[in-house]
């Protein structure tokens, strides 16, 4: 869901100029230059007056100042019958992810979320193919992250053979499932990351993770780089209803949180799952995070990284590790 300035629409419909709008609103060509653009790289400010400026030229206009729009991977979500959040046993980092996710459902009238965990392969596709679903956590906290990402791609889910993992094009490194279970999806190794297959036949790229040993986390204090992905597939696993399945898996839970965030509420890849049904698509996000140092007596707040910028990709040049 994001709000958009409808500044551009107003001048590409009407015979006014740029500096017709500078008067009119009484502010200068570079604040006007980043209304039109209205993008999350350049912010904009206007004081009081020049809102209020700016939203009675719009009603002049026949328009709304500003207006939501649902981003097209959040289109089956909106004014339907609750959708399914699947997250992994081990609750306490997926709790901020599925109290966000709830809330903007709501927001956007899809009522009676229901909160699912599940390492059944038939019922989970049960679900993809008859309910919009949700799923949070890496494939190594989540074992029906694990189902869901196999299956989307036409995998065996908890098959570790190369072949099969081949078909997959994300590949969390570094990692070892909590149950313990083998993975399509998950590979130990000394590199710790997202190993990614932009396009079919190409190899793998590689966006590198900071990962802190267990022992450091406690005392370490800094910036660091974390990693996600975001995978959306309308109509999953050949089904004729119109749902969608969603995948946000992050590194770490912070990661997964980030990218909840970013995919609600802010701007996204133009993902468009509803042009190619049963096919998914999907976007990478690099997020620089920074953790204070653990304290005995500190807040437990202060032991989780807070996610200071997030840029998603690709194609940008530079987005993957060398």
């Amino acid at each position: 869901m994001r709000v958009v300035c409808m500044l551009r629409e107003i001048l590409e419909k009407s015979e006014l100029t740029k500096e017709d709008l500078c008067r009119e609103l009484k502010v200068d060509k570079r604040t006007v230059d980043k209304l039109l653009k209205d993008n999350d790289k350049e912010n904009w400010r206007l004081n009081r007056a020049q809102f209020y400026r700016y939203a009675l030229f719009a009603h002049e206009h026949g328009y709304d100042a500003f207006r939501v729009v649902v981003h097209p991977i959040w289109r089956t979500f909106e004014h339907r019958e609750g959708a399914k959040i699947f997250r992994g046993p081990r609750t306490a980092a997926d709790v901020p992810v599925e109290s966000h996710l709830t809330d903007y459902f709501q927001r956007l009238h899809s009522d009676g979320t229901q909160s699912m965990m599940s390492s059944d392969v038939s019922e989970v596709a049960g679900w993809m193919k008859s309910s919009n679903c949700v799923f949070i956590g890496s494939p190594k906290a989540s074992p029906a992250s694990e189902i869901a990402l196999a299956l989307l791609w036409g995998a065996e889910p908890f098959s570790p053979r190369p072949e099969n993992r081949d078909r997959i094009p994300i590949h969390f490194l570094g990692m070892i499932p909590d149950n313990q279970r083998s993975s399509a999806s998950v590979e130990e190794g000394p590199r710790h990351g997202l190993a990614v297959q932009v396009h079919s036949g190409e190899a793998r790229s590689f966006l590198k993770v900071d990962r802190i040993p267990a022992a450091e986390y406690a005392a370490f204090e800094g910036e660091g780089q974390d990693a996600a992905v975001l995978v959306a597939c309308n109509r999953p696993l050949g089904t004729d209803k119109d749902v969608t399945t969603i995948v946000i898996a992050g590194y770490s839970g912070p990661s997964t949180l980030a990218a909840a965030q970013e995919a609600t509420s802010k701007g996204i890849p133009d993902l468009r799952p509803d042009e190619t049904p049963g096919q998914p698509v999907f976007a990478v996000m690099k997020v620089q995070s920074k953790k204070k140092r653990q304290f005995r007596k500190s807040l437990d707040g202060l032991r989780t990284p807070i996610a200071k910028t997030a840029k998603w990709g690709p194609p940008w040049p530079g987005f993957f590790s060398t």
